[in-house]
């Protein structure tokens, strides 16, 4: 019984989605070493197990009636982040966020003015 509970709960829940509402390019190079470095989107294509959806720049339909699930990465170059995008996600009740939040830029802009 609990193992017949855990499959349909396996497969209710294997719909996971990435998002990555920043991409910035599949690859850069190096700085220091003039190398190609994989980006967000290259490395989250070579996740294992594989997402069953990618979604970059735009939020899906990751429905939580539909047992979607969804991890979405922010990772803002600035400020400029739009609150309302982590509003809508936290309604949907169905995306979990990584927030990179602007350390640098907050540093640079906010703390120092008078």
């Amino acid at each position: 019984m609990i193992r017949d509970q855990a499959r349909y709960h396996q497969r209710l829940c294997s719909y996971h989605i990435y998002i990555d509402a920043f991409a910035g390019a599949g690859k850069h190079i190096s700085k220091k070493t003039g190398a190609f470095v994989l980006g967000s989107p290259m490395n989250a294509l070579l996740v294992e197990p594989p997402f069953r959806e990618y979604h970059f720049k735009v939020l899906p339909k990751a429905k939580y009636k539909d047992y979607r699930r969804a991890l979405c990465i922010l990772d803002p170059y600035g400020l400029h982040l739009d609150w309302k995008v982590i509003y809508k996600v936290g309604q949907m009740k169905s995306i979990d966020i990584f927030l990179n939040f602007p350390v640098a830029d907050i540093n640079r802009n906010v703390l120092w003015r008078n």
